[in-house]
């Protein structure tokens, strides 16, 4: 990171991983930032999807209290990165400081799935958002929204989409198409809500968070999630206590109109 002018910095960050044998760099932050008021922060490039807070440093683990942060509550995030653009607002509300902020880009990663070396492409995937946060001298509070629009297809399940596009499922109506539709990750949403509050005084730190992740295709489960951390520096430690749950949303019971004996087809190929 450093200024190129009064107003105007550049920030990157290369992390590297090994991804298919080979270890590989990859660049997760590289933006400029104009700050033309003292309020007003402007950045356009590679940026942090920090629809949680603390997720837009996930790669930064000195920096947390935990060994890793809980994956019952980070795990629904497939996004680490966007290349877009943000603007965020910050003004001053009695001793404290509020701060508002809106962005908009495309995820470029590829994301590994259960399968090995099998990758889900989030490329051209449409991500937008907003978010509001008031922060003083001991407390941080925040609540924000996002949504990410996917423009691929998950591979695992290819194959049984068209499979029941295929003559063979069409016999039976619009049913296999409308089953093949909802699955489809391609045209969906996923939409992110979530609320955050951090306290902080000298070694006490303490963290509530709670997020609802809306999934429009069946293939991506929806849930409800939080956490609640609570730790006390000692000297040069840091022992915590952590509380995290996940639970399903919006479970339903899907009536394709298909014959049993093509129920079991499905679960073949699957």
């Amino acid at each position: 990171s450093g200024s190129l002018s009064e107003d105007l910095e550049a920030t990157a960050q290369t992390v590297v991983r090994r991804r298919e044998g080979k270890f590989k760099p990859e660049l997760t932050w590289g933006f400029i930032r104009y700050l033309p008021s003292d309020g007003l922060d402007l950045r356009a490039g590679r940026l942090g999807f920090d629809v949680y807070p603390l997720s837009d440093s996930r790669n930064v683990a000195y920096s947390y209290i935990w060994v890793r942060p809980p994956v019952e509550y980070f795990g629904g995030l497939i996004v680490s990165y966007i290349d877009g653009v943000d603007a965020a607002y910050k003004y001053d509300v009695g001793s404290g400081q509020a701060k508002i902020k809106i962005f908009a880009g495309k995820a470029q990663e590829r994301v590994l799935t259960e399968a090995p070396n099998i990758y889900f492409s989030l490329k051209g995937s449409k991500i937008t958002g907003a978010q509001f946060e008031f922060q003083s001298q001991k407390w941080l509070a925040r609540l924000g929204y996002s949504e990410l629009k996917c423009n691929n297809n998950f591979p695992s399940i290819d194959h049984l989409i068209d499979t029941l596009r295929s003559p063979l499922f069409t016999q039976f109506g619009s049913n296999a198409e409308m089953l093949a539709n909802n699955l489809s990750f391609k045209g969906k949403k996923i939409h992110y809500l979530s609320a955050g509050i951090v306290y902080d005084d000298g070694p006490l730190q303490a963290q509530l968070m709670l997020s609802r992740l809306r999934s429009e295709t069946l293939s991506f489960n929806s849930n409800i999630a939080g956490f609640f951390t609570v730790a006390y520096r000692v000297k040069a430690w840091t022992p915590y206590l952590t509380f995290a749950k996940t639970r399903p949303a919006d479970s339903k019971n899907i009536i394709t109109g298909l014959p049993l004996g093509v129920h079991a087809g499905i679960d073949q190929v699957e």
